[in-house]
């Protein structure tokens, strides 16, 4: 449909699968720790001349961890973006789509993060996502289609709608009322 796609966390997974891949049920030392409040990170590999490299121009990114699934087999129409230390796939694209992007982390909870090198890459992430989904709303204008989250963008899964979709709003002066079809 050409509609910019973000997936997050799950969202990769679910992408993956539906596209013909599959996952590990279950993988030790991916997940969150059990302490509320922190956060398990590990290194990703960027793979450069991919698209998470040309919107980060990071070649090595530190990421946030809340899994305990992953790609285990990747779906023919996706290519890796970035795998983790421990070889496990945590970023994919989709060649010749304007914008498909899906990362096993949680970038909106590293949107001002700029220490260890990551040059703000959650907030580079969804400022790029954004503009592509505002690109997307004009042309539905122009074509005097009514501009939904559905038409737009809502191809993100997980918990970033809470985040994601106030901003869009807010960006594009809509309100919720104007901007959701039920």
């Amino acid at each position: 449909t050409g509609k910019p796609i973000l997936g997050i966390c799950r969202g990769i997974q679910v992408l993956n699968v539906a596209e013909g891949g599959t996952l590990y049920q279950h993988i030790d030392g991916h997940r969150q720790t059990p302490t509320p409040g922190t956060v398990t990170e590990q290194p990703v590999k960027i793979t450069e001349g991919s698209m998470l490299h040309a919107l980060t121009g990071q070649t090595d990114l530190l990421v946030n961890s809340f899994h305990h699934q992953n790609i285990k087999d990747l779906a023919p129409t996706l290519e890796i973006d970035g795998v983790s230390e421990d070889g496990y796939i945590e970023a994919v694209h989709m060649e010749n789509h304007p914008f498909f992007l899906a990362v096993q982390w949680h970038p909106e909870r590293m949107y001002s993060i700029t220490a260890r090198g990551n040059a703000a890459s959650g907030k580079v992430i969804f400022e790029y996502f954004i503009s592509l989904c505002e690109k997307q709303a004009k042309v539905l204008t122009k074509l005097s289609l009514p501009i939904t989250l559905t038409n737009v963008s809502l191809s993100i899964t997980h918990s970033i709608e809470a985040a994601a979709i106030p901003l869009y709003l807010h960006k594009s002066g809509l309100t919720t009322s104007e901007a959701i079809s039920v």
